[in-house]
């Protein structure tokens, strides 16, 4: 049985990137405090961590023959195969769709998997996941 695993965090991975990103967000959030009070810095600070929650915390991906598994932070989501009709693939990833067909809506009906850009088992993970789709499209 072939398992593809692995983990996205971009945090660790682009520690400038990140370095200055807290240092912005440091800065806006004591400016909030200064001006706004504390009421409005609590408020922007959950604002924030929803918004930049994928980029903060690591993702787990597990793709197998029969689901697939994406843990983030204790949330675990899963999908079976038999849901996505295509793959689509990007620069930094790729996306699972339930759409047979290019559309606007692949951003919101999709699944969209981030790829580390060292991932040495790209070729044999696209493979697998044609098969996949090919199987359950019957």
């Amino acid at each position: 049985m072939k398992t593809f695993e692995w983990t996205f965090f971009p945090a660790i991975k682009h520690k400038i990137k990140t370095g200055i990103s807290l240092f912005i967000i440091g800065f806006s959030l004591s400016v909030v405090y200064m001006y706004f009070g504390l009421y409005w810095t609590f408020f922007a600070i959950v604002i924030l961590f929803f918004m930049l929650f994928p980029y903060f915390t690591p993702t787990k991906y597990k793709l197998d023959k029969d689901k697939i598994i994406i843990k983030r932070l204790g949330i675990t989501t899963e999908y079976d195969w038999g849901k996505f009709r295509r793959l689509r693939k990007g620069q930094r990833g790729f996306l699972l769709s339930t759409l047979p067909k290019d559309s606007f809506l692949d951003r919101f009906r999709g699944v969209f998997f981030y790829l580390p850009e060292d991932y040495e088992k790209k070729k044999e993970l696209f493979e697998f996941i044609e098969k996949q789709l090919k199987k359950n499209r019957r």
